[in-house]
């Protein structure tokens, strides 16, 4: 992890979970009794992080980071992202299908800066301040003190960007004011939550997950599209040969990247069309979910209240007479 990357997650650390559940932050709520089974898991999801004060979190995770850093000896000013609404808007249907046959993934577009704009939206941060002032604190220091700085601040080592310490200010201060820090009063329900999270992030290891996904790649392979596994990491390969800052492009590679781009993402396209992939993967997910809410819905109900009891909240400011 380079140096520039670790300091883009500790000022977006706590907003990007939010970003990560599709949960709204700025309203507390409790599940709809009245969604279906199959999206009650979502909006359990949505309840506990809607009962969290990401703004009090982001803040005094930074006040946290600056009192660790200044007893190591380092400058380190508070300062974080900022989004005044979530949206995550992904599109018409026939507007995705209209963009992958113009833009593929939208990966090389996106990096060349030219082509067609991508359907939907997406939230972005609004920075409170134009320049990191960290950043010019870090510039003027010595290549020994920008090591031990990344260190401590994020348990990196500068040389390799391996991460070598979990105990570093940005990481115990993260700990501290995120969800996870809000749960960990109440254990079990802490425990419940990280299972939540399993079940949400890594339905992709259900075998029958695996065996679709097998029957895509092997799709994939018959069109002449070979070393694809699964459509979540499709567009990858191209990430890892548009984004290399290391090899840059020419214009005309570009154009070639984008040709075959294009190209691959129809056929993934096809291929999952032909499989039922998404609605297949949609039931299995659905039914994992309810299996995970029938089982656990008191636990659930209780960390709804966990999360808005135990939420960061910034010191109330005092009026002077």
């Amino acid at each position: 992890m380079a140096a520039g990357v670790a300091r883009s997650l500790v000022l977006g650390s706590a907003l990007g979970l939010c970003v990560a559940a599709l949960a709204g932050c700025s309203t507390p709520g409790t599940p709809d009794t009245a969604v279906s089974p199959g999206d009650e898991f979502e909006s359990y999801m949505d309840a506990i992080f809607a009962g969290f004060d990401y703004t009090a979190s982001l803040s005094l995770e930074q006040d946290a980071i600056a009192a660790c850093m200044g007893d190591l000896g380092f400058e380190y000013i508070p300062t974080f992202a900022r989004a005044a609404a979530i949206s995550l808007d992904f599109g018409d249907p026939a507007e995705n299908a209209e963009f992958r046959r113009v833009e593929g993934w939208g990966v090389t577009a996106e990096q060349s800066g030219t082509g067609m704009a991508g359907p939907g939206s997406s939230t972005r941060l609004t920075p409170v301040v134009d320049v990191d002032p960290n950043e010019v604190i870090v510039d003027a220091m010595s290549a020994s003190t920008k090591d031990a700085y990344d260190l401590a601040l994020y348990g990196i080592d500068r040389a390799t960007g391996e991460l070598v310490s979990t105990t570093s200010c940005s990481q115990v201060a993260r700990e501290t004011y995120s969800i996870e820090g809000a749960l960990a009063p109440t254990p079990d329900l802490a425990a419940v939550y990280e299972e939540m999270r399993e079940v949400r992030s890594n339905y992709g290891s259900d075998p029958r997950i695996l065996d679709l996904d097998a029957r895509w790649a092997q799709c994939m392979t018959d069109a002449g599209y070979l070393g694809y596994t699964t459509p979540f990491n499709a567009s990858s390969r191209f990430e890892e040969i548009v984004a290399n800052p290391l090899s840059p492009l020419t214009p005309d590679e570009f154009e070639t990247q984008r040709a075959l781009e294009v190209a691959t993402a129809v056929t993934d396209e096809q291929c999952r069309e032909a499989l039922d992939y998404d609605q297949v993967t949609l039931d299995i997910r659905s039914a994992r979910n309810i299996e995970f809410v029938t089982e656990n819905q008191d636990a659930l109900d209780a960390m709804v209240i966990a999360a808005q009891e135990n939420t960061p909240r910034l010191p109330e400011k005092t009026e002077t007479p």
